[in-house]
């Protein structure tokens, strides 16, 4: 976005680590296989319920659904908090190499922090292997939504949908999840000792 794209979003002021919810359907495709789709940006939501909601707004005759939770990055300005997910690693953002002082110091452009993780701006920064574009997945978030934050140690959850009837909502199993939130909290933890800041002021 250039300068003017820095104006707009401002500067970075707080990074934390948080939890998120990745709502994928399950299509029938052809001979007897299944599609996976998800709707980018609308597919992340900061709490169980709204990724349940989103589910009943995708669902249609023949769809499945699953919930992944995941650990993510909220980028907080000094107005807007934009949250990003590396979805398809098991290990969030463990390839991701970028310099703290370049990308994780309070004051730096907002647009350049973000650059510096998305694919398409930061090739250099992954290693030793780079995410696909649809693994990396960038909102910003509404001011009501405050989504829980990711601890070390967290066990991360995954949903399968459950159908008991069209006029009824969806039903959900619960089991373990794959992600793991080390890659994550390692990236907040450079961002605290770049600025000299504590976790809760984080």
């Amino acid at each position: 976005m250039g300068e003017e794209g820095n104006a707009t979003l401002g500067t970075l002021q707080s990074l934390v680590a948080a939890r998120f919810y990745i709502v994928t359907r399950q299509r029938n495709a052809w001979h007897s296989t299944t599609s996976n789709d998800y709707q980018g940006p609308t597919s992340l939501a900061a709490s169980f319920w709204d990724a349940r909601m989103a589910a009943e707004r995708w669902r249609t005759q023949g769809s499945q659904f699953t919930i992944q939770e995941i650990p993510g990055l909220v980028f907080g300005g000094e107005s807007a908090r934009y949250a990003l997910v590396d979805f398809h690693n098991n290990n969030s953002f463990e390839a991701w190499v970028g310099k703290p002082s370049k990308y994780l110091k309070v004051g730096t452009p907002l647009q350049k922090v973000i650059d510096g993780f998305t694919w398409w701006f930061s090739l250099e920064n992954w290693r030793p292997f780079k995410p696909a574009s649809s693994s990396l997945v960038l909102r910003a978030l509404r001011d009501d939504e405050q989504p829980e934050r990711a601890t070390p140690g967290h066990s991360f959850r995954a949903w399968s949908s459950v159908f008991y009837g069209p006029d009824t909502f969806i039903s959900w199993h619960e089991h373990p999840g794959r992600h793991r939130s080390t890659g994550t909290i390692r990236i907040v933890r450079s961002f605290q000792r770049a600025n000299r800041v504590t976790q809760e002021e984080s």
